[in-house]
């Protein structure tokens, strides 16, 4: 690890330490507890100091209105150790970020969030906001964009939102938190939809009664497996690529070069402070289409 730090530093990079990740709530809110808090702060910070990360980004999926107090003291705690800690690095702030997973169409989980989150403004340097795997059968009545830009002007199901970055973005510049605070995140995965029976699932905002399966595949599977020119589109309002299979009643979503530079120009149009990727490896296959992503992402301007 300590190689990597350093070749990280060399590159002029920084590198941080994740705290948390998928699955990892219930492990959270024990080592977050009060009588494990400042142990689990510690902890933390000693593998700062040993390998030279530049700060820590706490990873809480997903921060529960259950879980913002639990949450909230972890940040606060590990912000008022790493600030005493940070002349032994030479610098006057170590940086603290988190990752928030988003869902606009749980009311309470929002407001919660995003009132957490407004009270931690000044505690942490980051908050990148994860606008990818909002779509599932299980969160929508209806197919919609793994990470859509822009919500679609009409919902297919009333009652529910079309979930987007625009939406999310805009749900914290409503609680007065600064655009520069705020980041986006792009997914270089893809998600295949197969309907389950005769209902059509081939197109974003189609309606089932009989859910659709969902698998997540590699960028390099969507581009060996079900990339066909004739089979690609292109949503004009959420802004978002789609590949269309009517023969086989499948959908996927996915990125590509056009998606990711509307991102990359939107991030810049309203001041954001940066993107995410999740994630850069996990890749066997199409190795060379997604570098080629990433190096367009990396000379961005942002």
């Amino acid at each position: 690890m300590r190689a990597l730090v350093s070749a990280a530093h060399e590159a002029g990079k920084q590198v941080l330490l994740v705290v948390g990740g998928e699955g990892a709530a219930p492990g959270l809110r024990i080592a977050a507890n009060l009588g494990r808090l400042q142990r689990t702060v510690g902890s933390i910070l000693s593998l700062v100091d040993r390998y030279g990360y530049d700060g820590v980004d706490v990873d809480w999926e997903p921060v529960t209105p259950q879980d913002a107090h639990l949450y909230s003291e972890l940040v606060k705690s590990l912000r008022k150790r790493m600030d005493e800690t940070a002349p032994r690095h030479r610098r006057q702030r170590l940086a603290l970020t988190t990752a928030i997973e988003v869902d606009l169409n749980d009311k309470d989980y929002m407001t919660s969030l995003v009132e957490t989150l407004r009270k931690l403004d000044g505690t942490l340097d980051r908050i990148n906001l994860m606008t990818y795997t909002m779509a599932n059968p299980k969160k929508l009545p209806f197919v919609w964009h793994n990470s859509a830009l822009y919500p679609s002007s009409t919902s297919p199901r009333q009652g529910f939102q079309t979930p987007s970055a625009d939406g999310a973005v805009r749900a914290f510049f409503a609680a007065g938190i600064q655009p520069s605070k705020l980041g986006i995140g792009i997914n270089l995965h893809g998600y295949l939809w197969t309907g389950r029976n005769t209902e059509d699932v081939s197109a974003p905002g189609q309606t089932w009664k009989v859910p659709p399966t969902v698998v997540e595949l590699t960028y390099g599977e969507v581009l060996k497996e079900y990339f066909n020119p004739n089979w690609c589109r292109w949503d004009e309002e959420a802004e978002a690529p789609y590949i269309s299979i009517r023969e086989t009643n499948q959908f996927i979503s996915y990125e590509d070069s056009r998606g990711i530079e509307a991102k990359l120009r939107y991030v810049q149009s309203n001041g954001l402070g940066g993107i995410i990727i999740w994630d850069i490896g996990r890749d066997d296959q199409g190795h060379t289409a997604k570098r080629h992503l990433l190096e367009m992402i990396n000379k961005a301007p942002i």
